[in-house]
């Protein structure tokens, strides 16, 4: 199960590569998505907001969805790539199966795959950090360090993604991981409102979705509210990735190797 080696890291140069020639078109409309949200949802619905009277007075709705969103770049990101391209290099293009021709092992192809994602977690959520300064919405320099969490975020929501990729036998069996976890998991995790708004049953079922931890994470240094309770939703992260990480390399062996 733990047979990782250095060779890891070569499979997620492979990809930083294949990325490296097609980057700009990857790039852009995860820019303009961000742009219409604040657009549309913290200045449409956000002014709507203020003048109801309904809205707290410590931060503007716009702030409150704009950083985080940065917690959603972070998850759709490594989720996107994995479940469609990780599936496409395992099942059609067999990119996995000349991988294990060389010297790496399952390990290895598994944990690059999962550095791969968590990369991509980092870059896109300070993508959305870079979009959000520009409208004036972050608070603090602390904000660079949010690559850190991002990355370890990316880790688990990688291995969540590759545990599905590795029991898959279509495209079409994606959709119940996407409609009955992700897109739940995007509008009930503090993005668009206070958790504290759901009832009180709501708010315990929302606290085991990892999204919300992240959330938190990413309000609180941008907008430079950073206090020890930030610190369980880290804990969070490193608790759960480790059985999720595990659980991954186990189900890609079965897949690949049995």
């Amino acid at each position: 199960m733990l047979d990782v080696s250095p060779l890891a890291w070569r499979v997620t140069l492979r990809n930083i590569r294949v990325y490296s020639k097609s980057w700009v078109s990857s790039v852009m409309p995860n820019l303009f998505e961000p742009i219409f949200y604040l657009l549309a949802m913290g200045l449409g619905l956000g002014g709507y907001i203020a003048t109801s009277g309904s809205w707290r007075e410590d931060v503007s709705y716009v702030s409150f969805i704009g950083t985080g969103l940065i917690a959603q770049a972070a998850l759709f990101s490594p989720t996107f790539e994995l479940i469609y391209g990780g599936y496409t290099r395992l099942a059609h293009q067999k990119t996995y199966d000349a991988i294990l021709a060389t010297p790496c092992s399952v390990a290895d192809l598994t944990m690059g795959e999962i550095l791969w994602g968590a990369l991509r977690s980092a870059w896109y959520g300070m993508l959305i950090v870079a979009v959000i300064a520009a409208f004036g919405l972050v608070k603090s320099w602390w904000v660079l360090a949010l690559p850190i969490p991002l990355f370890i975020a990316g880790i688990f929501f990688s291995a969540v993604a590759l545990c599905f990729v590795a029991t898959a036998n279509s495209y079409d069996y994606f959709n119940f991981y996407l409609s009955l976890i992700l897109f739940p998991m995007f509008l009930f995790s503090g993005i668009f409102f206070p958790l504290t708004a759901l009832p009180g049953w709501a708010q315990h079922v929302a606290w085991w979705l990892p999204l919300t931890h992240l959330v938190e994470i990413c309000r609180g240094v941008a907008l430079d509210k950073l206090s020890r309770d930030l610190v369980p939703h880290g804990l969070w992260f490193v608790a759960f990735s480790i059985p999720v990480v595990l659980l991954a390399i186990f189900l890609m062996r079965r897949r690949l190797v049995t």
